[in-house]
């Protein structure tokens, strides 16, 4: 089962997520996406003209591909009651997948350039996360 908009969804309804998110996922993102010092003073200095450059736009266009995404996931499963949908229907989450990973997209530190850059001119924000069910 893919759930495209899970992880999304909890950093939308929590709007002191995205701020987090960013936080928690600069290193990461400065691996990908080089910021120069410039672009950092002028965002710590809240320098509205800064949001127009050609990195923030990059970085804003992209950063939903970080994030503890598992986290989040783990806030959806409770929010929706997974636990209790699971057992009503007799079926249980599989702890090994055998058909796709859990986040096939996601930008991790084993993600090289290339494959970067190929997730950004697609249409994926990399938090989709599919997860595989069996019968009890």
């Amino acid at each position: 089962m893919l759930f495209l908009n899970a992880v999304e969804e909890v950093y939308h309804n929590n709007p002191t997520n995205g701020k987090h998110r960013f936080n928690e996922s600069r290193l990461l993102i400065q691996k990908f996406i080089p910021v120069t010092p410039m672009t950092i003073m002028s965002m710590m200095a809240d320098d509205t003209s800064a949001m127009s450059s050609p990195e923030m736009i990059r970085i804003s266009s992209c950063y939903t591909m970080f994030g503890d995404f598992e986290k989040a996931f783990g806030t959806f499963l409770k929010d929706v009651w997974m636990h209790k949908l699971t057992k009503k229907y007799g079926v249980k989450i599989k702890k090994k997948h055998s058909i796709v990973e859990s986040w096939p997209l996601r930008v991790t530190e084993k993600t090289t350039k290339e494959e970067f850059e190929i997730r950004c001119a697609t249409t994926h924000t990399g938090c989709e996360r599919y997860m595989e069910f069996e019968r009890v």
